[in-house]
Order: C-alpha cells, then sequence, then structure tokens
C-alpha cells in the first residue's frame, strides 16, 4: 500500500504541473472567483497551507479528508474585511454519523461587492444601484477506507449581477497519508482536486470554474506544539504558487491556548511588494471555544483582515 500512495501522489503531482504549465496562460478565464478566497483565519495566517494539517471544521474547504481528523462536533464562523465596502463571511459545521461509518459536513460562503451605482451607455447616473454577489453551499462527507482519509464534497454556486445570475455545481475530492515519518516524527501528506463541475452561465457560453489542484505537506515538532506546513497550489487559471507555514501553540496554562502564526506565500509577490506574500495570525482557546485573527497585506491595494470564531461541542 506504501509503495502504491507514493506512486499515486508522484504521478499525480507531475499530471497537475503538466496540466498547470499548458493552461498558464489563461489567467483570468475562469468564473466564480470567489471560490478562491481563503477560508479560516487559522489557515490563513499559515500562509494557506493547510492541505495536509486540515485538523479541524476548515477542512472543509482546504481538504475534505481532514474531517476524519476530527473527535465530535465543531462549527466556525469566518468574516472577513475585504477592499472597499467587499466583504466575505464563511460558516461550516461537521460532525460525525456512524450510520455512514463517517463526518459529514456543510458550509455556506458569501462575498458582497457592496453597493454599485448604475449608469447609462452614455455613463450617467441614474439613481439606482445593484448589490453583486456570490454564493455557495457545501455538503461534505469524509471516511476512513483502509485506514487511509478521504473526502468528497458538492458545492451549489450562485451568483448574481444585478438582473442577470447563474448557478453551476461543482466537487472537490480530498486524501491524507498520515503514514510516514522523518527523524521520528509523523509526516503528513494531503492531496485536493477543488471546484471540478459545471459553467457558470451569465450568458450562452458560460465559463468554467476554477479548478485547482493543491499538494501538502504537515510536520509536527516540540512535542506536537510547533506545526509546520508547505502547499503547493496548481490553480488552471493561474501560476503555480509556492505556500509555506508555521504555528505554534502555546499550552501551559490550563484550558487555555494561544497560538502565533506567521505565513509566506509566493503568488503576489511579482505583482504587489515583498510584505504582499506575508500573512500573521493569532489564536486564543479557552477549553473548546477558540477566536483567530489574521492580517495579509496587499500593498497600495490595502491590508485584509479576517476573524473566525470556532467551537467544539
Amino acid at each position: 500500500m506504501n509503495r502504491f500512495f507514493k506512486l499515486l501522489v508522484l504521478l499525480t503531482g507531475i499530471l497537475c504541473v503538466a496540466i498547470g504549465i499548458s493552461f498558464a496562460g489563461t489567467v483570468g478565464t475562469t468564473g466564480a472567483q470567489f471560490l478562491k478566497l481563503a477560508t479560516g483565519a487559522r489557515p490563513v495566517g499559515m500562509g494557506e497551507t493547510f492541505v495536509g494539517l486540515a485538523d479541524d471544521v476548515n477542512a472543509i474547504y482546504w481538504n475534505p479528508a481532514g474531517l476524519n481528523q476530527i473527535k465530535g462536533k465543531e462549527a466556525t464562523f469566518t468574516h472577513a474585511v475585504w477592499f472597499q465596502s467587499m466583504f466575505f463571511s464563511y460558516v461550516a459545521y461537521c460532525q460525525p454519523l456512524d450510520v455512514l461509518q463517517g463526518k459529514i459536513g456543510g458550509a455556506v460562503r458569501y462575498l458582497s461587492a457592496g453597493k454599485i451605482d448604475k449608469v447609462d451607455k452614455d455613463g450617467n447616473e441614474l439613481n439606482e444601484s445593484y448589490t453583486p454577489y456570490d454564493f455557495a453551499f457545501t455538503l461534505s462527507y469524509a471516511r476512513l477506507v483502509k485506514e487511509i482519509p478521504l473526502g468528497a464534497n458538492i458545492k451549489i454556486i450562485n451568483s448574481k449581477i444585478d438582473d442577470k445570475s447563474a448557478m453551476a455545481v461543482a466537487f472537490d475530492f480530498g486524501v491524507i497519508y498520515d503514514k510516514l515519518s522523518l527523524g521520528g516524527r509523523k509526516l503528513s501528506l494531503g492531496l485536493v482536486v477543488q471546484n471540478l463541475g459545471t459553467k457558470m452561465k451569465f450568458d450562452k457560453e458560460g465559463d468554467p470554474l476554477p479548478l485547482n489542484f493543491r499538494l501538502g505537506s504537515s510536520y509536527k515538532l516540540l512535542d506536537d506544539n510547533l506545526a509546520l506546513g508547505l502547499d503547493i497550489k496548481i490553480p488552471l487559471d493561474y501560476t503555480v504558487s509556492a505556500h509555506f507555514g508555521a504555528e505554534y501553540v502555546y499550552k501551559k496554562i490550563k484550558d487555555i491556548q494561544i497560538a502565533g502564526r506567521i505565513g509566506f506565500k509566493t503568488t503576489t509577490v511579482s505583482d504587489l511588494d515583498v510584505l504582499s506574500g506575508l500573512s500573521l495570525g493569532l489564536g486564543f482557546q479557552w477549553k473548546a471555544y477558540g477566536i483567530d485573527y489574521a492580517w495579509v497585506p496587499y500593498g497600495d491595494l490595502g491590508n485584509t483582515h479576517r476573524m473566525s470564531l470556532l467551537a467544539r461541542f
């Protein structure tokens, strides 16, 4: 099984790289771009490295196979202050389901572009406005197959611009392999394929969804208090990017955990400035309840802030 899985990961990685390179010239040609927005202040603070770790309910977005690591019920809510009047919200829930011998989950994401004033073809204001939005509902299922965590999502996607709307259906598939070790410590590898589905059709032609491949790894040190992550993101409508992240959790206070996070991704550096690849995060947990914050700078465009609440019960 080990040899087979390693070969499968290797071949899939080679295939993903080949596909990513072949589509390098298709930047901006996909619809439903809001599906790319990273969820969860914790993963974002770690530079968006969560495919191999995926150990909380945020796994629904990053790698549904990670739901297998969750013992009970979990819920989270994330709110992100975006540029100008834009905002992004995300809520997710998961729990075990014995009748299906696995875990189930659900999530809703919503992006509002804020109010936009209408103008006629000559640019004259019409004293009318509209609010474009994007919405997606996700249903998740995960289970162990021969001790290997597998997971899948189905998503219903809706976008609306003024009086026109579009819908699509998409799937995600993920796997985690946590049987490897490095220096006597567990090394986890993850693979996920996101947004495999139908086109978003505002008109007759429609736009493909932003199909995305992610390969990720997670390695823990210092009695599992320090987590290191490395993810490779291979989108079909943009360039390949590398993501690096770390999280240190201080656990020496009874019932309290304090986390510090840092991350870096290569995607935005050439477009903006060196700080634009950086992310920082903080987390505070009291018993089964936690709050996380992430700060991500985007050069002259400004900074984005994400705040997440998480509860285990």
